[in-house]
């Protein structure tokens, strides 16, 4: 509302003495205020009339107003009646200079067969206002005349869009080398991780159902520790071990190890025997270990894998 305000004073002050009989070019600048503030922003109007068949460019932020440094700018759309158009535009401006005049001219550019023409505006004045208006050559820190103001001002971060997308590319560019060159390295040494997790995992409930076993014996509890036993090997070798029979089992290769301790574990399952003790369990664990660590061996050296 307040830019359209403006527009409207602008607009007022360009269309005083327009005269449609003479399509003449004729460039307009002028302050809309009578006074100035240091680094406060003030407004200032340009506008142009020109025969409807030229073309006039109006200056954008990239000029440089001399004094003052371009705040933002509002803009009229061009309005063209009886062969005239007139564009306009109010630049919002701000001063640290101290002079108590100050003077601008803005000019309006033309292109035509190919050359840029500068019509310069006239030339208008505004006057700075001054909020101390002496100061002495020696006075304490106590005594200036200054003013205080502790309102916390919040300031936009700006970010380097560049300079994050470079980062961005080079960690990119990083990682892929790093893969290319190190990434079965990278891949065992996880897949290392998950082995020796689900090891442990194994081995401490393994071990307490065995404990349970050798304390109270129970039919249950035997074939508790066969199936984890069964998963854990299944989930080591990629083998169904959870579908095989024991004897199934022992006809793989390297199992032949296993083929007594399964019989008897067998026998304590399904002929609910007591075992007197827990031999043949510790057996099938111990297989489970020396598993485990083949299996890590080959994971290290897989230029030994035929």
């Amino acid at each position: 509302m307040k830019n359209f305000f403006v527009l409207l004073l602008l607009i007022n002050f360009l269309v005083y003495g327009q005269d449609v009989k003479k399509p003449e070019i004729r460039v307009y600048g002028k302050f809309l205020s009578d006074t100035l503030r240091l680094g406060e922003p003030v407004a200032y109007g340009l506008g142009v009339y020109y025969p409807s068949d030229k073309h006039f460019y109006l200056p954008d932020s990239t000029f440089s107003f001399g004094k003052f440094e371009f705040r933002s700018r509002d803009f009229e759309p061009t309005r063209s009646l009886n062969g005239i158009s007139h564009d306009s535009v109010v630049y919002w401006l701000s001063s640290f200079e101290i002079d108590s005049l100050q003077f601008l001219s803005v000019p309006a550019l033309m292109i035509e067969h190919g050359d840029t023409l500068f019509y310069a505006s006239n030339q208008d004045s505004i006057w700075f206002k001054e909020y101390v208006h002496q100061v002495p050559d020696s006075v304490t820190a106590n005594n200036l005349p200054l003013k205080i103001n502790t309102v916390y001002e919040r300031v936009a971060q700006l970010t380097n869009y560049p300079l994050l997308w470079l980062v961005l590319a080079i960690i990119l560019m990083a990682l892929l080398v790093s893969w290319f060159l190190f990434g079965n390295r990278i891949k065992t040494f996880f897949e290392l991780i998950r082995l020796k997790r689900q090891f442990k995992t194994f081995i401490d409930a393994y071990s307490n159902i065995v404990e349970e076993i050798r304390n109270d014996f129970s039919q249950k509890k035997a074939e508790e520790a066969l199936m984890l036993w069964k998963k854990y090997l299944e989930g080591l070798y990629g083998i169904p071990y959870t579908r095989l029979t024991s004897k199934e089992i022992s006809a793989l290769p390297e199992n032949q190890i296993v083929s007594a301790p399964l019989h008897v574990v067998d026998r304590f399952v399904y002929g609910g025997k007591n075992p007197g003790g827990v031999d043949a369990f510790f057996d099938l664990k111990g297989f489970s270990e020396t598993s485990y660590y083949a299996k890590v061996e080959a994971l290290k050296k897989p230029a030994a894998i035929k």
